[in-house]
């Protein structure tokens, strides 16, 4: 029986928003500055050797288009990967104390919710494979923004001893729209990437 909503109340029940969830972290001191550059080398080069496997999204994207959703052999091992990224991008950008380790973990103190909806929309993933390229672009560019306000907080950490909080805010702000985006780009959700609340400082 129809419910009455239409489609989009219907996919947005069906497909929660992401929800980026941050613990605040006490990041000080001169030398964790200098420290983490060289510790945060080989996590980085881990996680882009992981990233390939985003790199089935496309291919994911025809699957949706004629199954209705996302087989679970794709979004379990992408998934982990998704949450491992956002872990080192938050060790990286001295926004985490904790080091990551080498795997997704599910209690690190800056973590992000995604939900495997058991339908999805044919029409959205029709959609991405169109925008693939202007996604990817928007995507590398908010990377790219990841990494000079990465810049700038290792330089207030040096000069001054301590993190900045308004670049700090500025990271999580860049982050949550970022990897809502990156979830719904791979086609880990179908939930809207400027949708869903906010449980950021």
């Amino acid at each position: 029986m129809d419910d009455g909503g239409t489609p989009y109340d219907r996919l947005v029940t069906t497909h929660p928003a992401v929800d980026i969830t941050y613990e605040h972290q006490h990041v000080s001191g001169r030398a964790v500055a200098i420290v983490r550059a060289f510790v945060v080398i080989p996590l980085l080069l881990w996680a882009v050797v992981w990233s390939i496997w985003a790199l089935w999204s496309i291919i994911i994207a025809f699957v949706i288009v004629f199954k209705g959703r996302n087989p679970n052999w794709f979004w379990e091992p992408v998934s982990r990967w998704y949450r491992y990224f956002l872990h080192v991008a938050g060790y990286a950008s001295l926004l985490v104390e904790e080091h990551p380790g080498w795997k997704s973990q599910t209690d690190y103190p800056l973590d992000v919710q995604v939900t495997h909806a058991a339908v999805q929309s044919r029409w959205l993933a029709g959609g991405r494979i169109l925008l693939n390229a202007p996604l990817g672009t928007v995507i590398a560019l908010l990377l790219l923004v990841d990494v000079a306000l990465g810049i700038l907080q290792f330089t207030a950490l040096a000069l001054m001893g301590r993190r900045s909080e308004r670049i700090m805010r500025w990271q999580l702000g860049v982050l949550t729209f970022e990897y809502r985006l990156i979830a719904f780009g791979i086609g880990l959700s179908d939930a809207m990437p400027f949708s869903g609340a906010r449980h950021l400082p």
